[in-house]
């Protein structure tokens, strides 16, 4: 075995001294060689880098291509033997610690230790945080447990049980037996290049080190530390040095590098001035306002760079994955601009579908909403509920989720057996008793096996063999039940496969155009750079410190695994034997500036700083360009970055994207004129509703239609959900004001139409003693309530949930309230309660005008057998108020879209009866009284015939906020743009002059 260490400043230097020579030495002998040669980088795109580089020479290249080119995962899969630990894979592994915090959470309740119970349960819902730590300090050769809380520590000794038990290791446990091994096996390699490593990578000091013991010859290339980085770069110059020999240095270049200057930043009045007398001319200072902005910016500054004929290599640094990323690719391919996108963005893997991931969370929620997504998105599920279809499915679990106000899966299911005089609820009991969902609790084994007969049943053939291959060969040591939801995030995580998509001209390893991430770009030379996204907390990252294991915890670490050198003694640091340093969150923002300045100090053209003004997630605010924006600039500019000069430089970059016009060409054709038009005619006071405003053109009516009354009602509160509701079919959810309010109204309603005849039968019965009114309806709703918990035993609940109890109790109490008042009145001796009318019910109005109802009235009385003199009650459970009987006072109530029900049914049923009455009984009324004659309401035709026009000619319009904080106003859809109250007032008014506020005399 023979090791070669070389220090080198830059990558160029190391090319021609080292580099070079080593490629040519491996070309003569790869034909020969018993063993692979080998070059092992951080990241593909070093070794995209040395291939262009190789290929660039020619034909002279030919002898090295059976070198192999490996990354650290592709070094130690390499390196493996059949006797080699397993390496569980990062999801089983938080499974597994998952899986012991949720143990040590049950040991610490039965102990009574509820703080200690708490950090166990939130380890267990979140574990990544942990295991990062724990691989962390498993890697600088300590145990976790040694350094943490006695709480954090039981955990971490189970995991490692656990661990042992199922025969996995950690991967830095794995890469220490792996040196051990590397020491006396046959060497693996001929030959061997490491290029690219430094302090920034202290967990892969085994694994690099390994491969060096496994090669006959093997030449490894330093890099010179920088201040910024010092002690970790510097120790570890010093531990290669200590276990082969001491480095080469390679000569540096004879020019000084062009950016020298952005690298220090100017001292003293002196400097100052003379920088900004004489600024750096090539750095340009960018900003966008937005993240498209920016990336507009970004590859128009790149187009400029590519322009100039010493552009050799482009390298666009960028923070990560994300949408900055995503758009600089995007622009670049619409342009045709064939480039290296070595960052990429995740696409879903094949089985990671809308129907996996709606039954995932339908085991973890088994709830009704849930539920619904699953069946929209797998039609095998539907078919369990043949014959219906899936609309009727969704309308019979909606209506018992209504009648019960529970909205578990299993209730529902309990519920709709009962109900043995509906074949719909039949079947879907019968559905839903074959949808099987997984354990609360239960073993490993039990888990998948259930899973592999769920997936079976769904015909999931793929999912059933991938899960089986995965839980393969480390599951059988898992011992103990636990929590289903690990086993849920477990299949969510092995099953969210995913492969790296790229544009196509995106995927070009070799083009001049590099997309990488600021940590990828270091270890090379570049013409040109572009610094992006340069924002505060985006870049430099915002490193915080781990909430197990503190910066100064990981110093005292690190202290403890230093020790002086033996070759070199006094002055250099090495650490021990088995142990490696560990990386805070203080090292690691110093990293990652020493990368950045390395990668301007490779720079030999040009370089772009850019940033943008404002985000946009969570919520649109203002944000400052970095720390690191600030010092480039003073570097460059000899100035201050006041927001003053941010302003400019916005202003600048926005100009200049106009002048050049460099994107109008690509961006997509989109005609906006009828958006245009649309926005203005939604915003002009002096012209009716019109199509854009939930309305159909003046000429071209809709099909008829019937209205329930109480959409009516609403039409005159809230008329664009209703115009959607009646002439799109899309209906918001909470048009009746949430589930509560619904729920409590059905109770009332079904109780207090006990005292009547046979549900449906539209006939007069004689009304109840006074007692038996209250009676009827107490009884009602208590075998209402014995109904409910007799399906919650069935379900395994002792008890309904205390809401429930609660809401149960307060319409009880309103409808024994409402029953009492009706014991009360006197003189009317016949009665009907849910009086149903034709579907649907047509009322003639004056001047040719009809209006098409349906609907159903909560009771009718009547004074006698012959019933023709009426009075219609409306139960009102909501906030209500009394209907008025003076002329004014009635017509704000129905302008404002209050009373309308009633009155509604009071014109349905003129026709039948002579004399009628109305009143609404409210959760406040003391007494119930006729508050409205029928004269009382045709008083009022224009209203009537108005709302006969809106029914008619299909214009409706918007009234009212969009949202408001302080009442209900219904759900809207998203893209709904909100429009000033009062100018929709003025709308409304003038296409409704019925329903203005103040009479036109």
């Amino acid at each position: 075995m023979r090791v070669s260490l070389h220090l080198a400043g830059s990558f160029d230097g190391a090319w021609e001294q080292v580099l070079l020579p080593w490629f040519e030495a491996a070309a003569s002998c790869t034909p020969e060689a018993a063993a692979p040669v080998a070059v092992v980088t951080p990241y593909r795109n070093h070794a995209h880098l040395l291939k262009s580089k190789l290929l660039a020479r020619g034909p002279a290249t030919a002898g090295l291509l059976g070198v192999r080119f490996l990354v650290p995962a592709q070094l130690r899969e390499f390196l493996q033997t059949a006797e080699a630990p397993l390496v569980l894979l990062r999801e089983h592994l938080r499974l597994l610690l998952s899986i012991a915090a949720d143990h040590c959470a049950a040991d610490f309740e039965r102990d009574n230790k509820i703080d200690e119970a708490l950090v166990a349960k939130s380890v267990a819902r979140e574990p990544d945080e942990l295991l990062r730590t724990i691989d962390n300090v498993a890697a600088a050769g300590a145990s976790f447990a040694e350094l943490a809380s006695p709480a954090l520590a039981q955990i971490a000794r189970r995991f490692e049980e656990t661990l042992k038990c199922c025969g996995g290791t950690l991967v830095a446990q794995a890469d220490r037996l792996l040196l051990e091994s590397a020491r006396v096996e046959v060497p693996r390699f001929s030959k061997l290049l490491i290029m690219g490593f430094d302090g920034a990578h202290w967990p892969l000091w085994p694994l690099l080190r390994a491969a060096a013991h496994s090669a006959q010859d093997a030449t490894v290339i330093l890099r010179e530390p920088r201040y910024e980085a010092a002690e970790p770069d510097r120790t570890w110059v010093s531990t290669w040095e200590e276990e082969f020999r001491a480095a080469q240095q390679v000569a540096p270049p004879d020019a000084e590098p062009r950016f020298a200057a952005l690298l220090t930043l100017p001292e003293g009045a002196t400097d100052i001035d003379g920088r900004k007398k004489k600024p750096l001319t090539h750095v340009h200072f960018l900003l966008g306002s937005d993240s498209n902005e920016q990336a507009q910016a970004i590859v128009a500054l790149a187009v400029g760079f590519l322009s100039d004929a010493s552009c050799e290599r482009l390298a666009i640094l960028l923070p990560g994955p994300g949408a900055l990323a995503r758009l600089v690719s995007s622009w670049l391919q619409k342009l045709r601009i064939s480039h290296n996108d070595a960052i990429a963005h995740q696409m879903r893997g094949a089985i990671d579908t809308e129907e996996w991931r709606a039954w995932l969370e339908l085991q973890e929620r088994p709830r009704l909403e849930p539920l619904l997504r699953f069946l929209e998105h797998s039609p095998k599920a539907v078919a369990l509920f043949a014959p219906l279809s899936l609309r009727d499915i969704q309308d019979a679990l909606c209506r018992a989720c209504g009648d019960i106000l529970i909205n578990s899966v299993d209730v529902l299911r309990e519920y709709c057996r009962s109900k043995k005089d509906n074949p719909d609820y039949q079947t879907i009991a019968c559905a839903l008793e074959a949808i099987r969902f997984l354990p609360e609790r239960g073993t490993f084994e039990q888990s998948i096996e259930i899973a592999d007969e769920i997936f079976r049943a769904f015909k999931w053939a793929e999912r059933s063999a991938e899960l089986n291959r995965l839980a393969r060969g480390w599951s059988r040591g898992l011992a103990g039940d636990f929590a289903h939801e690990y086993f849920l995030r477990w299949l969510h995580e092995i099953f969210a496969e995913s492969s790296l998509s790229r544009d196509a001209c995106g995927d070009h390893p070799y083009a001049r155009v590099q997309l990488l991430r600021y940590d990828q770009a270091e270890n090379a030379s570049w013409s040109h750079v572009v610094l992006a996204g340069l924002n505060e907390g985006v870049w430099p990252p915002a490193e915080n410190e781990s909430p197990f294991l503190s910066d100064d915890q990981v110093a005292s670490l690190n202290e403890r695994n230093k020790q002086r050198s033996k070759r070199f003694g006094e002055g250099q640091h090495i650490p021990r034997e088995g142990a490696t340093l560990c990386l805070g969150a203080r090292e690691r923002r110093a990293i990652a500036l020493r990368q950045l300045l390395n990668v301007i100090e490779s720079t030999t053209h040009a370089i772009g700083v850019a940033a943008e003004r404002y985000t946009y997630a969570p919520r649109e605010q203002a944000v400052n360009p970095s720390d690191f924006f600030a010092r480039l600039y003073f570097s460059a500019r000899g100035a201050a970055l006041s927001q003053n000069e941010i302003a400019r430089i916005y202003e600048h970059t926005r100009d200049w994207l106009v002048q050049i016009d460099l994107f109008k060409a690509v961006e997509p054709k989109t005609d906006v004129r009828r958006t245009e038009a649309a926005y203005r005619a939604r915003r002009r006071p002096d012209t009716e509703f019109g199509e854009y405003e939930f309305a159909f053109r003046k000429h071209s009516p809709p099909p008829p239609k019937s209205l329930s009354a109480t959409d009516i009602g609403n039409a005159l509160k809230r008329p664009a959900l209703v115009w959607m509701k009646a002439f799109l079919g899309v209906e918001a959810e909470e048009l009746n004001g949430g589930s509560w309010s619904l729920a409590t109204g059905q109770w009332v309603h079904r109780w207090l139409a006990m005292i009547g005849a046979e549900s449906g039968e539209n006939r007069f019965v004689a009304r109840p003693p006074a007692d038996e009114i209250n009676r009827r309806v107490t009884d009602a709703s208590d075998n209402f309530h014995r109904e409910i918990l007799s399906i919650l035993k069935k379900c395994g609940r002792e008890r309904a949930p205390d809401w429930w109890r609660s809401g149960w109790r307060n319409a009880r109490h309103l409808a024994e309230n409402f029953a009492k008042q009706l014991e009360s009145i006197s003189g009317w001796l016949q009665l009907a309660s849910e009086w149903k009318l034709d579907s649907p019910h047509t009322i003639q109005l004056g001047g040719g005008d009809r209006l098409n109802v349906r609907g159903r009235v909560d009771l009718i009385l009547a004074r006698d057998q012959r019933a023709r003199e009426i009075w219609i009650v409306d139960y009102k459970t909501g906030e209500a108020e009394p209907l008025k009987s003076t002329p004014d006072g009635l017509r704000k109530q129905l302008i404002a879209g209050d009373g309308v029900q009633t009155c509604i049914y009071a014109l349905a049923l003129r026709r039948d009866f002579t004399g009628i009455c109305t009143s609404l009984l409210t959760r406040d009324s003391a007494n119930l009284e006729q508050q409205l004659t029928f004269r009382d309401i045709v008083a009022h035709k224009e209203i009537w015939n108005e709302i006969a026009r809106m029914q008619r000619t299909g214009i409706f319009g918007m009234l009212g906020e969009l949202r408001s904080d302080f009442t209900f106003t219904g759900t809207y859809p998203l893209a709904t743009l909100g429009i000033d109250r009062d100018l929709l007032e003025a709308k409304w008014e003038r296409t409704h002059p019925a329903f203005a506020k103040r009479r036109n005399t």
